[in-house]
């Protein structure tokens, strides 16, 4: 990869003591570096180092060349000709280790490089490219469609995004700033101040093939920008657009198969057996393995503003071995709880973090065995939402677990109303303790919780056993049900449930 005299005196920052800025300076034109031996001109695309005793006189610089000189500007003999090419003092140490110190740079952006091509080489999601920025970039970098959803973020590869990287609603009011749009169109990388942020923006715009954009962004959050970031940015964009063109026809085909045969799958159609091979295999899942599915509830807004897209790889990304889909005002996430691990509690508390932080309420189905059961775990979570969000609709995360039997009475009664199921009894004495605020039905509750107990829920009560018997009694003349019969002890438990969801 070529380097810029700009980024190279950016890299040995702390050791430089002066530089002349000569033709060529913020542009990559550096590709070797050559130990300085007397020659009358240094070459352009070369980075030479000398010394004291090497440099006698100053050379005939030509333009995108560059000098390292361990020692003061003052002592170079500099001329006209010596003034194309770029001039970096730095405090005097030995030249080998001022080699070792240049070829480490230029080891760590050929690395960059390389691996951002084996990306594209091994069709790697967009996420890997980005992933290797890191030590690039000392801002958060971030990758958008033309939507301005997220597709790619630094901090996912470690599970958690970075906390100072700009919102997806905040990235989608860009659209609605005028300076923003005619920026937008710009063909470099352009710097801009967003009304909504505190600091700055430096983005680029991706044109792939077939009138493809994407946004690449980089925000001043942490540190000040550097005059490298700029060509880096770019340089970078240009590695995105090729991954797109080279991949993008084929990585939408395959989404989209994905797409339609897990969503055969949860729907309960019929799916041909190697249609849902070829997509384990994309995924690197088995047919055996246990998943679970979540459906986390999306809103018109989110619709409105294609906020799914950005969610849904979120959401991929905190669980690492998942795969989510938009279907029915939801979106729903198959985890492969198999592959996962040991990573199920984490990724939980990923999820629940992630979850509030987006107001997305989410319903959470068993685990199934084996990928042709998932169609149970998903309308064990579609209920379980639906079920939470009726019975407690100020939380956030509903377990099928924890909402499996108000699941069941909610949806016993059929075509009834509660009060049409339960006992006429229990009816009179709900109206009886209402009227003459008495705690019969309580007291009732409170006798089936401690397992017909008479002594421990008397002590639950704060009353005296023999008061507790006096009120059994009464229960009894109310309902004319012998209490102790397990027919009858069922059906008064539920009814008391009954009763308190229908209030």
């Amino acid at each position: 990869m070529r380097l810029s005299a700009c980024l190279i005196k950016e890299e040995l920052e702390g050791r430089l003591a002066g530089v002349v800025e000569g033709e060529g300076y913020h542009k990559p034109l550096l590709s070797k570096v050559r130990m300085y031996q007397g020659e009358h001109f240094l070459e352009a695309g070369y980075l030479y180092i000398a010394s004291k005793e090497t440099l006698e006189e100053m050379p005939e610089m030509k333009k995108g060349s560059c000098l390292l000189y361990p020692g003061r500007l003052e002592e170079l003999p500099l001329s006209y000709n010596s003034r194309e090419g770029t001039v970096l003092a730095v405090m005097e140490q030995g030249t080998e280790a001022y080699l070792n110190y240049i070829l480490e740079i230029f080891e760590k952006y050929s690395a960059w490089e390389e691996e951002m091509q084996n990306c594209i080489n091994k069709r790697k999601n967009i996420q890997s490219m980005i992933d290797a920025c890191r030590g690039i970039f000392e801002n958060p970098l971030f990758l958008c469609d033309q939507d301005y959803r997220f597709l790619a973020l630094t901090g996912l590869e470690s599970g958690e995004k970075e906390t100072d990287t700009v919102s997806q609603d905040v990235m989608c009011s860009f659209r609605f700033e005028t300076e923003f749009q005619k920026l937008w169109n710009s063909s470099s990388a352009f710097l801009y101040q967003s009304k909504f942020l505190p600091y700055r923006n430096l983005s680029y715009r991706v044109r792939c093939g077939g009138n493809y954009t994407l946004g690449l962004n980089l925000q001043e959050s942490r540190v000040l920008f550097r005059e490298s970031d700029r060509f880096l940015l770019e340089y970078l964009g240009e590695y995105i657009r090729l991954y797109y063109d080279q991949n993008y026809m084929q990585l939408c085909q395959n989404q989209e198969e994905k797409t339609a045969v897990l969503k055969g799958l949860i729907t309960g159609k019929e799916t041909h057996r190697e249609s849902l091979q070829l997509v384990l295999d994309a995924l690197q899942w088995e047919e055996d393995h246990s998943y679970q599915v979540y459906c986390l509830k999306i809103t018109e807004l989110e619709k409105k503003y294609r906020f799914v897209g950005s969610q849904c790889t979120q959401v991929e990304h905190v669980f690492q071995h998942a795969y989510g889909l938009e279907y029915e005002d939801c979106l729903v996430t198959i985890v492969n709880q198999t592959l996962l691990g040991r990573g199920r509690e984490s990724a939980e508390e990923q999820l629940r973090i992630f979850i509030r932080e987006n107001y997305l309420k989410t319903g959470k189905g068993r685990a199934a065995a084996g990928i042709r059961n998932i169609r149970a775990s998903y309308l064990q979570a579609v209920a379980a939402l639906e079920t939470g969000e009726k019975k407690d609709p100020t939380k956030w995360y509903y377990d099928f677990e924890e909402y499996c039997l108000d699941y069941m009475i909610y949806n016993c009664t059929g075509s009834l109303s509660p009060k049409e199921l339960v006992p006429e009894g229990l009816l009179r004495m709900k109206e009886y303790d209402r009227q003459n605020k008495t705690f019969y039905l309580q007291t009732l509750e409170t006798y089936y919780r401690e397992k017909c107990n008479t002594s421990r829920a008397a002590e639950v009560l704060f009353i005296h056993r023999t008061t507790f018997l006096e009120r059994l009694r009464r229960i009894r003349r109310f309902l004319c049900m012998d209490l102790d019969d397990p027919k009858n002890r069922i059906y008064l438990i539920l009814s008391m449930e009954v009763l308190k969801n229908d209030n």
